[in-house]
């Protein structure tokens, strides 16, 4: 799923939820701030990007003893969710989607905690515990009727729902979802999906999840994923460029932007892409030299570049 698709989803689900905690708060009002304080300040943290301080927001709620299990499980889910899909950390995020299924076993929302639950095994290798809890996820879900719950496909016994196609369909990038529109292109995707299944526990039979090969691949991966997280966070978010830092760059470079050939001064708005073009590449490149600088001084590097052959 897309960082924008998860934001939104994030959002509906706090609206989804805020009347269920509202209720279930029962010694609020003994602290400094109002549930709604608490709520807003965790709020802003999170959109401000502040993950970790926004968890912790949360936690704060689950200080107080006077909490219905309703609320801490709605809570516990909601941190499970920035866990998840905005910090990556799998294993919290597992443990609080746990907790969340343990304080509400009988939510109308434990099909969706079931469903990540599973997703967090698999993206943390474990593929066998993540069968096992389809498994119990299955059975104790066979005789309900909700959407997501809709048996879409079968492959022998093992039913393939309504929820998991959405969320595999969810993830795809956006132009192939253009090019299956309509019901039709969903029916094509579904098949599309049954397949990838069938190709995967094929896979898992001959044991590729354990192959040497497929593991060094994964690894340079995650690997490589988790070097252009460490770039986005820290190189990117210095290169944000407004308006006015474009126009001061074109007044201090303006002979870079003179057209010799009719021998005329270019004006801004002429030249406005290739003005941002030109200080977003400076800004990265100076931001990506100071992360590197930091990390070099950080640590005890030395390289033997006269041994290189």
């Amino acid at each position: 799923m897309n960082k924008k698709n998860t934001s939104y989803l994030f959002y509906i689900i706090i609206g989804l939820l805020i009347f269920d905690l509202g209720l279930g708060i029962l010694g609020l009002r003994k602290s400094h701030l109002s549930f709604n304080d608490l709520q807003n300040y965790a709020n802003e943290l999170k959109n401000k990007k502040l993950y970790s301080q926004s968890i912790e927001a949360y936690k704060n709620f689950l200080s107080f003893n006077k909490l219905s299990k309703k609320f801490r499980a709605n809570v516990n889910y909601i941190i499970a969710e920035i866990y998840n899909n905005d910090l990556n950390d799998y294993d919290n995020a597992l443990a609080y989607y746990i907790k969340s299924k343990y304080f509400a076993p009988h939510s109308s929302y434990l099909p969706m905690i079931n469903q990540k639950i599973i997703q967090c095994l698999e993206k943390t290798g474990r593929t066998i515990d993540a069968k096992n809890e389809l498994g119990q996820a299955t059975a104790l879900d066979k005789n309900k009727t909700q959407d997501h719950d809709v048996v879409v496909a079968k492959i022998d016994d093992k039913p393939i729902t309504l929820g998991q196609f959405q969320t595999w369909y969810e993830g795809l990038p956006e132009e192939l979802k253009k090019q299956n529109t309509g019901i039709e292109g969903k029916k094509k995707l579904l098949r599309n999906f049954v397949t990838e299944q069938l190709l995967y526990s094929s896979a898992q039979r001959r044991g590729y999840d354990h192959d040497k090969n497929i593991l060094e691949q994964t690894f340079k991966y995650k690997k490589s994923i988790m070097v252009q997280k460490v770039f986005q966070d820290d190189v990117m978010k210095n290169t944000k460029i407004d308006k006015n830092d474009l126009q001061l760059y074109y007044q201090a470079h303006k002979k870079d932007f003179y057209d010799s050939l009719h021998h005329r001064q270019k004006t801004f708005e002429e030249v406005q892409k290739e003005v941002y073009r030109k200080m977003m590449q400076g800004k990265i490149e100076y931001a990506s030299q100071d992360l590197i600088n930091k990390l070099l001084t950080s640590s005890r590097v030395r390289i033997f570049d006269d041994l290189v052959k």
